[in-house]
């Protein structure tokens, strides 16, 4: 039979079995007094290009923000891999687009 002590700590414990698609676990962490999973996101899908050397191909010389942003104006369909691909430049180089 358990007692009162060991109901309660396993109360303060919530550990999930896995963690969210592109995170791995890496040890667990308090959060609001009960513990839980540490997950974070794997090195090797952090900047992961969708399609590498879109922008290149369809800018001349050296790409900079300003071309970035001309670029991504131009896109009719915001949505599409080339005006996405301009704006994680703008953010990953910090220029407002």
């Amino acid at each position: 039979m358990k007692t009162f002590k060991q109901y309660y700590t396993e109360s303060k414990v919530r550990l999930d079995k896995k963690c969210w698609k592109g995170y791995r676990k890496k040890g667990t962490k308090l959060k609001d007094g009960v513990r839980v999973n540490n997950c974070v996101e794997d090195e090797e899908n952090v900047h992961k290009p969708v399609r590498p050397g879109i922008l290149k191909r369809q800018t001349e010389g050296k790409l900079t923000c300003s071309k970035a942003k001309r670029l991504k104006s131009k896109q009719k369909n915001k949505g599409n891999n080339t005006a996405k691909a301009a704006q994680r430049f703008c953010n990953y180089r910090g220029c407002s687009c």
